[in-house]
């Protein structure tokens, strides 16, 4: 992929990265450590990167990159899916989802014993669904299309709830679906899950689908410093307006990451 990114926050188009990280709602860069930071200053900084990611991962020249793109299961209630990064071309739709010093979110057997109206902290900005038992079904309505065997909702209690519905976002697009994790190593949280854990869960969602050849997976590691305009900023409070505002002044205006480079792990019928 080459040429210049066309930058959307959802389904506006922005004039480019200051312009973006202005649409982000209130709160969004609340803590420096939440993925966003890393993601949004990769596409900023190092857009060459940012671009071999996404041709590697199967996006085409004509791609257009849309942050915190939402799609809604059918029949859904609540807050739709969103997808850190959907880029959207003619024939591919690849849905993906940032990692950094998150936790490994639950699985689908955790999201249904969750009473309704309760949020668990992995998924407290992000349900996706309805709260009645069985979400996951309604996700498998998008999935259907692109699977090579049948899908029964009690088949996927152990699959990552948030990766369901980030496949099945893909899947919503018309096009031919595509799904990467893009994990930012290493993370300076020891709980944070691991590039092993994250490629483990996409393979066994991979697997739940049928392995189809239309519908690959990757695992993409970057390799991520902090420079030192990161490093004063670390210790911001997390939670507080002032934090989220001193961090959006720094992604506009400073290099808050050196990145060193990527190695992609392929899932593929």
């Amino acid at each position: 992929m080459s040429g210049q990114l066309t930058w959307h926050f959802d389904t506006e188009q922005v004039s480019g990265p200051h312009a973006l990280i202005e649409r982000f709602p209130a709160g969004a860069f609340a803590s420096p450590f939440r993925s966003t930071v890393p993601l949004v200053a990769l596409a900023k900084d190092d857009p060459s990167l940012f671009r071999r990611i996404l041709s590697e991962c199967g996006s085409a020249t004509d791609s257009t990159v849309h942050f915190e793109f939402q799609v809604s299961a059918p029949g859904a209630r609540g807050r739709p899916s969103h997808t850190d990064a959907m880029v959207l071309s003619k024939a591919v739709a690849l849905a993906i989802e940032a990692k950094w010093t998150e936790p490994r979110y639950e699985d689908v057997s955790e999201r249904v014993r969750r009473p309704a109206g309760k949020t668990s902290a992995a998924l407290s900005q992000d349900s996706g669904s309805s709260t009645e038992t069985g979400p996951v079904e309604k996700w498998l309505k998008l999935l259907r299309p692109h699977t090579a065997r049948e899908l029964r909702a009690q088949d996927f209690s152990a699959a990552v709830y948030q990766m369901v519905h980030r496949a099945a976002s893909a899947c919503a697009m018309s096009r031919a679906p595509h799904l990467a994790y893009l994990h930012f190593a290493p993370s300076p949280d020891p709980g944070a899950a691991s590039s092993d854990q994250y490629y483990a869960d996409l393979l066994h969602l991979h697997e739940l689908l049928g392995r189809p050849s239309g519908f690959p997976f990757y695992l993409v590691e970057v390799e991520i410093e902090p420079a030192a305009a990161f490093d004063r900023l670390r210790h911001l409070t997390k939670g507080e307006p002032e934090t989220d505002r001193e961090m959006r002044a720094a992604l506009r205006g400073e290099v808050l990451f050196e990145f060193r480079g990527m190695k992609r792990r392929d899932i593929t019928g």
